[in-house]
């Protein structure tokens, strides 16, 4: 507050109060006498303003310090307020709970007046010398048995004067303690940095890094400096301390990830509509499947999660790690296409259908009405890794001219997709748990290899989690779902959809089966009257031929025809229609024969084994093979 004849700097210009009217305080400059006025409160918000005398108002940190303290040591410092505030001011302080003001012994119980308040003793009233009520109260503490001297009582009333009941409080309850405690701070950072260095290194004892500082310590004392060497409980003590939830003594795996924690407040990205951002990533799925080429081994999954309604947008599992450049812009396309126009996924579903159990495949009926509930999202932005399935050429241009941005995680980041991540470990425990092929999340949880006899391929573990997706994982509530309206409330994906599109409508783009095969990988052929060898497979259909015979003229002897392909569905290809513009569809000769679908890898590794049989076979057996 601002009080008349009070100085004040303003702007960098010195000034007096000189009058009040109200609201508005008028003051003059000191050197040139010319006279302002303005609001008291416009005055006080101006960040010019710097008052030359210190502020009245006392400082307010410690009025809630008993709430921290133990019950004793809070009854006690009230105790002592009860009386030195009666010493002060003639009169007790009012309680909040009659109880609080009674330390356990004989003290003196206030009878209160008809209105309330307490009844003033007279033996500490204004009239009467400072030191008879000093002297009084002695003998009054020491008659009820909790005695205190004139000293520490003097000590009480300065430190109530000043502090309020903070002042009451014994300090020694006050001091905080540190990790370190008076161990040298050179020591402190020698320990700090073997902690540091341990991130990425085998687990060691205690014992091991405190010889490792003691060694640094020594070639420092021998160097000049004077390093107090604590004892060796000292140092496990302080090591434990700085330790926290560091893992240096632990397993590894959690000290890495311990370490790659940003240091610095976690960050969070709001969105509030369907396809404003969606996260992409892989990772190896814990469980082992019979890969197409018949070996067995755990398969990578790949995933793009929205993350405003957690919906599952696609998923793909690959045979081994994912380093296909092509991988990326097909996760893309299965993503803005629903399933049952993916071209190939019909076929797919049909085989594993014919092979699995009765029942573990739902009918057409029910399994259509689960994908139409699943909606198809359009992404706005994508994050993603820095690995190069991510950054191929394809999936980049891909979502250029869909208008879509992309956004590379930081280098061992994984916090950067925090809801991918997530993601993964539901898979891994609510989904792979139930193969019998499950491996367990960590070394340690693992069994005896799984029988080869009881594995899934790796198209019907495909099949089974393309259900999960919109049986289980689309309809299951999520802790991170919840509407502003009824935030106790988990919402599912679906219904997360179904209120978010309904406040902030989006424009859903669908891509066609031929947008959809536009994303796949390229290649060129030149057709032939039997149809196109791509990979050494003959493909063949009577819209391959009739596009042949109606663009002879046009395509020349030695022209090549666009062919697309989807490396892990080599049943069919397609070729561009060079005159509209479109896709023909063109099976491969067996395609009819053989259901199961096979990928580009399968038919590579099919290829060497049967190469090096023949190199193995006797000369006039080998052209047999």
């Amino acid at each position: 507050m601002v009080q008349v004849d009070e100085t004040f700097e303003l702007a960098g210009q010195p000034w007096r109060a000189v009058h009040q009217d109200g609201t508005v305080i008028v003051f003059q400059h000191l050197l040139d006498r010319r006279v302002r006025k303005l609001p008291v409160a416009e005055l006080l918000a101006d960040p010019t303003y710097v008052p030359h005398r210190r502020s009245p108002t006392p400082v307010l940190d410690d009025v809630a310090i008993l709430n921290g303290l133990p019950v004793e040591d809070a009854r006690r410092a009230l105790w002592l307020r009860h009386h030195v505030h009666e010493l002060l001011y003639g009169v007790p302080p009012v309680a909040p709970d009659a109880d609080e003001t009674a330390k356990p012994s004989r003290s003196r119980q206030v009878t209160p007046s008809d209105d309330g308040d307490p009844v003033p003793n007279v033996r500490y009233g204004a009239d009467v010398p400072m030191g008879e009520k000093v002297d009084a109260k002695v003998a009054e503490l020491e008659a009820a048995g909790t005695p205190v001297s004139e000293r520490q009582l003097r000590r009480h009333m300065a430190a109530y004067q000043r502090l309020g009941t903070a002042g009451l409080v014994d300090q020694r309850k006050l001091r905080t303690k540190t990790a370190t405690g008076r161990v040298d701070a050179r020591i402190v950072e020698l320990l700090k940095e073997a902690m540091q260095e341990q991130t990425l290194k085998s687990t060691r004892s205690r014992r091991t890094l405190i010889t490792r500082v003691l060694v640094k310590v020594g070639d420092l004392n021998a160097a000049g400096e004077n390093i107090p060497v604590p004892s060796w409980a000292t140092l496990y003590r302080t090591l434990s301390g700085l330790e926290g939830n560091r893992h240096t003594f632990g397993e590894a795996t959690t000290r890495r990830t311990q370490g790659n924690k940003p240091d610095r407040a976690y960050g969070y990205q709001a969105v509030a509509r369907p396809g404003e951002l969606v996260e992409i990533d892989s990772t190896p799925l814990d469980a082992m499947v019979i890969f197409p080429d018949g070996t067995i081994g755990r398969p990578d999954v790949t995933i793009a999660i929205d993350v405003a309604t957690r919906t599952l947008c696609a998923n793909m599992l690959l045979a081994g790690a994912t380093k296909s450049a092509d991988a990326a812009s097909i996760l893309l396309a299965r993503t803005m296409t629903p399933m049952w126009m993916q071209p190939g996924w019909k076929e797919t579903l049909a085989y594993a259908r014919s092979i699995l159990p009765v029942g573990a495949i739902l009918g057409d009926a029910e399994l259509r009405e689960l994908l139409a509930a699943r909606p198809v999202i359009t992404p706005e932005a994508i994050t993603i890794d820095r690995g190069k399935v991510f950054v191929g050429t394809t999936f980049l241009e891909a979502c250029e001219r869909l208008q879509i941005s992309v956004t590379k995680a930081a280098p061992r980041t994984p916090t950067d997709k925090p809801h991918v991540e997530r993601a993964f470990s539901a898979i891994n425990s609510s989904f792979t748990e139930s193969l019998d092929g499950y491996l367990g999340m960590r070394v340690a949880h693992r069994g005896d290899d799984p029988s080869p006899e009881g594995l899934l391929t790796l198209a019907e573990v495909q099949a089974l989690l393309d259900q999960w997706v919109v049986q289980v994982w689309q309809n299951r509530p999520h802790d991170g779902l919840r509407h502003p309206a009824i935030p106790r409330e988990k919402l599912t994906p679906n219904e997360m959809y179904a209120a978010a599109a309904a406040v902030a409508p989006t424009m859903n783009v669908v891509l066609t089966p031929d947008d959809y095969v536009e994303l796949l990988p390229k290649d060129t052929r030149r057709p032939n009257e039997y149809g196109i060898n791509f990979e050494g497979l003959v493909y063949d259909s009577p819209g391959l031929r009739q596009l042949y015979r109606d663009n002879a003229h046009l395509l020349g002897p030695d022209a090549k025809l666009e062919l697309r392909y989807e490396p892990y569905r080599l049943n069919n290809v397609w070729v561009k229609d060079v005159t509209n513009s479109t896709w023909v569809q063109v099976d491969w000769r067996y395609a009819k024969h053989v259901h199961a679908p096979f990928s580009r890898d399968m038919l590579k590794v099919v290829k060497k084994l049967t190469k090096d049989r023949s190199r193995a076979l006797p000369p006039d057996l080998g052209h047999e093979v």
